[in-house]
C-alpha cells in the first residue's frame, strides 16, 4: 500500500493528526522514518500507539546529548531503533543516548552491479579539446563546506600546470567567487572546469582517470564514491570516519588525511605515474564494493534487523 504524503513542517498539527489516522488504521509493525519533519510528526503521532518506530541517519555529526531540538528526534523516548549507514555514524549516536536506549544498528546502504552496466562515457577530451594523454579527475558533489573542495583546490595548485592533468567538478554551487578567485591565483583557470548539476553525471565519471572526495568531516559511505568505485575508477578519498567502511585495505585506493593538499597531491600524482597500480585499485575496490555493498545484502540485513526489532 501507498500513501501518497509528504511532511512540510517540522511542527504541524494537521500533520500529527494525519499522521495518527493512518497508524491507527494501519495497524502497521514498523514504521521506517527517513527525513526530519517526518520523524517530529510520526514521533508525536505515534503516542500511545503500539508500532515500533525507526529513524534513519546518514550524516555522522549534529547529535549532542545536550541539544534539546534532537529529544525532538533522534533522542526522543519514542525511538526504537535508529538505522545508521556507517560505524562511525552507530558510535555517535550510541554515545549520546544517555537518557534513552533505542536499538541502534548499521546496515550500508547497498547498490546493485547492473545499474551501471549502460553508463558510456561521456567523450571528454574530444567537447573540451583536450590532449589525448589528459588525466582526468571528477569530483561529484553540491557546494558544501564539508565537501572541503578549497582544499582540493590547494592540493591541484602544488602540480605544475605543465602536467596534463584536468579536473572536472559536477554538482550544484560549486562555482563561488572564492573558488574561483583561488583558481585564477594558481593558474588552474584552464585546467579546472566546471559542470554544475548534471541529469546523469556518471558518464563523467566513468570517462575519468581518477575519482577525488576531499571531504573533511560529516559525510558517511558517500555515494559519489561508492558510484566511482561501482565504476572501477581509481579513488581518493578522506580518512573520515564515516568513510572508513569504503577502503577495507590499502589495494582498494588511496586515502588522505582531510584538510591535507600536500597528501591529496601526492596521491592524485601517485595514479598520475602508476596507471596499472591505479587500475589494480579499481579491479579490487569493485570486488570489495560488489561484495560489501550490494543492494541484495542491504535487503536481507535490514530485514533481519525489523525481525529483531519485532522479537
Amino acid at each position: 500500500k501507498i500513501i501518497s504524503f509528504k511532511f512540510k513542517k517540522k511542527f504541524s498539527l494537521k500533520e500529527i493528526n494525519y499522521a495518527r489516522k493512518i497508524l491507527r488504521e494501519g495497524q502497521f509493525d514498523i514504521v521506517h522514518v527517513f527525513y526530519s519533519p517526518a520523524m517530529i510528526n510520526i514521533l508525536m503521532a505515534a503516542r500511545n500507539i503500539k508500532t515500533k518506530i525507526v529513524l534513519y541517519r546518514g550524516y555522522c555529526g549534529h547529535i549532542h546529548w545536550w541539544d534539546p531540538t534532537q529529544y525532538f528526534k533522534y533522542l526522543h523516548p519514542r525511538v526504537n531503533a535508529i538505522w545508521a549507514i556507517a560505524p562511525a555514524v552507530e558510535n555517535l549516536i550510541k554515545r549520546n543516548t544517555l537518557i534513552t536506549s533505542p536499538y541502534v544498528f548499521t546496515v550500508y546502504k547497498g547498490h546493485h552491479p547492473s545499474w551501471y552496466n549502460n553508463i558510456s562515457p561521456y567523450p571528454i577530451k574530444l567537447k573540451y579539446n583536450l590532449p589525448e594523454n589528459a588525466f582526468i579527475i571528477t569530483m561529484v558533489a553540491n557546494a558544501r563546506k564539508m565537501k572541503g573542495l578549497r582544499y582540493f583546490i590547494d592540493a591541484l595548485a602544488k602540480i605544475p600546470t605543465t602536467f596534463p592533468i584536468y579536473t572536472f567538478l559536477i554538482g550544484k554551487g560549486l562555482k563561488t567567487a572564492n573558488i574561483e578567485k583561488k583558481i585564477k591565483s594558481n593558474f588552474l583557470h584552464r585546467k579546472v572546469f566546471f559542470i554544475g548539476h548534471v541529469p546523469n553525471p556518471l558518464i563523467y565519471v566513468a570517462s575519468s582517470n581518477c575519482f577525488v572526495l576531499s571531504s573533511i568531516y560529516g559525510e558517511a559511505t558517500t555515494k559519489s564514491v561508492l558510484e566511482a568505485m561501482f565504476l572501477k575508477i581509481p579513488c581518493i578519498i578522506t580518512d573520515i570516519p564515516g568513510n572508513e567502511p569504503l577502503m577495507e585495505n590499502m589495494n582498494q585506493g588511496i586515502k588522505v588525511p582531510p584538510r591535507n593538499p600536500d597528501a591529496l597531491a601526492k596521491a592524485i600524482l601517485f595514479y598520475y605515474y602508476h596507471p596499472q597500480v591505479a587500475q589494480y585499485f579499481a579491479h579490487h575496490a569493485y570486488e570489495y564494493v560488489n561484495k560489501t555493498f550490494h543492494i541484495d545484502k542491504t535487503v536481507k540485513n535490514l530485514l533481519q534487523k525489523y525481525e529483531e526489532l519485532l522479537s
